[in-house]
This record gives C-alpha cells, sequence and structure tokens, in this order.
C-alpha cells in the first residue's frame, strides 16, 4: 500500500493596502486608493465641513480667525497683551481694582463698549 505525501497548504499573504503612484502626461502626481481609503478619506473632509459650536447669530468654527487690530479700535488681544505687561511690573493689584471698577473680573468679561476707555487707564496705571 502507497502512502500518500501530505503537502503544505500555502496561505495566500493578506493583501497590502498601498496606494498607487504613477505619473500622468502633465508631471502631475496621481494616486489611487482602494475604496476603503476615499470612503474614510470622504468621511474625514465631511467632518471637517462640519460646524463645531453654534452661537445665537452665526456658526462659529473651532479655529476662531485673528482679532483684527484696526487704529481706533482696541481688540481683547491689545488689552490682554497690556495687563500682562503690568502684572509683570508688578502692578496686579491695580489691574484688578481697574477691572472691578468696569464691572468686571477678567479682560475676558469686559465689555466691548469699555475697552477703549478701560485700555486708556490701564496704560496710566
Amino acid at each position: 500500500m502507497a502512502t500518500k505525501k501530505k503537502t503544505a497548504v500555502k496561505k495566500p499573504a493578506p493583501k497590502k493596502v498601498t496606494p498607487v503612484v504613477r505619473k500622468s502626461n502633465d508631471q502631475r502626481m496621481v494616486v489611487d486608493f482602494s475604496d476603503e481609503s476615499k470612503a474614510l478619506i470622504e468621511k474625514l473632509i465631511d467632518a471637517l465641513k462640519k460646524p463645531t459650536i453654534q452661537s445665537s447669530d452665526a456658526v462659529v468654527h473651532e479655529q476662531a480667525a485673528p482679532e483684527e487690530k484696526s487704529d481706533n479700535k482696541i481688540s481683547l488681544t491689545q488689552i490682554r497683551e497690556t495687563i500682562n505687561e503690568k502684572a509683570g511690573q508688578g502692578k496686579t493689584a491695580a489691574i484688578v481694582k481697574l477691572l472691578d471698577g468696569y464691572g468686571a473680573q477678567s479682560a475676558s468679561t469686559l465689555s466691548e463698549d469699555n475697552y477703549s476707555a478701560f485700555f486708556t487707564d490701564l496704560k496710566e496705571l
């Protein structure tokens, strides 16, 4: 009786999902992604387009635009920078007293209507 030899069955290696890069005629790089990668990229793009915080007047995205500095209008950033400068000079108690005089506990609770007057008083400390 002849015995059969068992041969090992090789399992195929798992497929690697790697983008295929090729050059087109106009020398730009073209990348072909798998369908799964394309779906993931679309989900990421959609998630980034969605607003994260809503106010009553407008939709605000997480990254706010930098405050513009105009010649005649004082920004909160300018006030904060000056507060930090004066606090570094040891005038923290005077700053707190000045804020209290404008009905605020911090620069962020200061009314925008008072920015200019507060800034002028702050500079005089």
